[in-house]
């Protein structure tokens, strides 16, 4: 298999790569990652397999391999500082029982403690920091968020069999304490993240038992976080925020998939999202749960929309939960100039990330280096 994270820099950063399509070795950093993220130079890239979290440098050679034994990555962010902070569980087999077609119960023989670990390493080494245990047993995702501040959200879920009970929570980590600064309870599982300037924090709470849940967005103000705004919209799934804070885009999915967009408002303290736009989108009709699916250009011209994964846990909206591929959106002329619908197999996740300056890679997560893709704004502007 040939190392797509190679590919990536040799088209990102100009190196000098004589070994652009040669095989890779077989490791921990071989294979289609499940999320990719410059650093905050622009100078490495980070990508996160189950097993490890590998990073490159500009001519494409691993710099460092971060793994934890016994434990499968499902997130990371960079640190302002350079920091890396991952999200780990358990990497022993999990048995779920469904009823309904809703879990019912988990349990994970084998596992004598079931958690997450939130880890804090070093900038320029494979060392440990500090190691936090987050809340909660069976885990079933975690999401990670940081602001220009160096505080980590922490969004996760998790079933407990013994009680038969849901949690899930947004939990706010000071990462220079490594303490818990705030704990926000929510209803399911969906990402919350930080404005670009840290003076805000946006979470989703809403109704689990249904596909068709009416989501409401609370704002939190910092470093208070004291609730500052309520958007309650029975459509939208997912919210991002664009590069300069002024934006955010959210999906409305379905038979078709709208982007609707709010300007952000902000006077004497007071915060809210004005409606500025609704947009169909090509040939998307679900989005990539775990709320990676929008992401701004670094100039915040376009927004890349991205996915999705068979989504099993609709079966009130059969059919429409599979179809996926990438759209880019232009936030000048206001209509989609750029779209890959995935070929045949659209049931997979595509992986995508916006490099410094603002090139787009993505691939469809099964289909593996065939499938890399890089395009830029001359993409963009031809519709191609």
């Amino acid at each position: 298999m040939r190392s797509i994270v190679l590919v990536l820099l040799c088209a990102f950063l100009l190196a000098g790569c004589t070994e652009l399509f040669g095989p890779a070795p077989s490791g921990p950093c071989d294979g289609t990652p499940i999320k990719l993220a410059f650093s905050p130079d622009g100078k490495s890239l980070a990508a996160v397999y189950s097993s490890a979290l590998c990073i490159y440098g500009a001519n494409g050679s691993i710099l460092r391999t971060l793994s934890i034994a016994n434990y499968s990555f499902s997130d990371f962010v960079w640190m302002p500082d350079g920091r890396i902070v991952t999200a780990a569980s358990p990497a022993c087999p999990l048995v779920m029982e469904t009823q309904d077609g809703w879990l019912a119960n988990v349990q994970a023989p084998g596992c004598n403690a079931v958690y997450y670990l939130l880890t804090f390493w070093s900038a320029n080494s494979n060392q440990p920091l500090h190691t936090v245990i987050v809340p909660g047993s069976f885990p079933n995702g975690m999401s990670l968020s940081t602001a220009p501040q160096g505080q980590v959200a922490v969004s996760y879920s998790s079933f407990n069999d013994t009680t038969s009970s849901y949690l899930a929570g947004v939990d706010v980590i000071d990462s220079k304490t490594y303490t818990s600064i705030k704990n926000i309870p929510v209803d399911y599982f969906v990402p919350a993240s930080f404005s670009p300037d840290g003076k805000y924090l946006e979470t989703v709470v809403g109704d689990p038992a249904t596909c068709d849940s009416a989501p409401e967005y609370d704002f939190y103000s910092i470093p208070a976080y004291s609730s500052i705004y309520n958007l309650s919209d029975p459509e939208v799934e997912e919210l991002a925020w664009s590069s300069n804070g002024t934006t955010m885009a959210g999906l409305i999915w379905g038979q078709t998939t709208n982007l609707t967009l709010f300007s952000v408002q902000e006077s004497n303290g007071s915060f809210q999202l004005v409606p500025d736009g609704n947009y169909i989108l090509g040939t998307i009709n679900g989005y990539q749960m775990g709320g990676d699916s929008i992401k701004f250009s670094p100039d915040g011209r376009y927004v890349a929309i991205g996915g999705p994964y068979s989504v099993s846990a609709c079966p009130s909206v059969p059919g429409m939960c599979s179809m996926g591929g990438l759209e880019v959106f232009d936030m000048q002329s206001k209509s989609v100039v750029f779209e890959d619908s995935g070929g045949t197999n659209r049931d997979n996740t595509a992986v995508f990330v916006w490099s410094p300056d603002g090139k787009l890679a993505y691939l469809f997560s099964s289909e593996g280096i065939s499938d890399l893709k890089i395009v830029g704004p001359a993409n963009f502007t031809a519709g191609q």
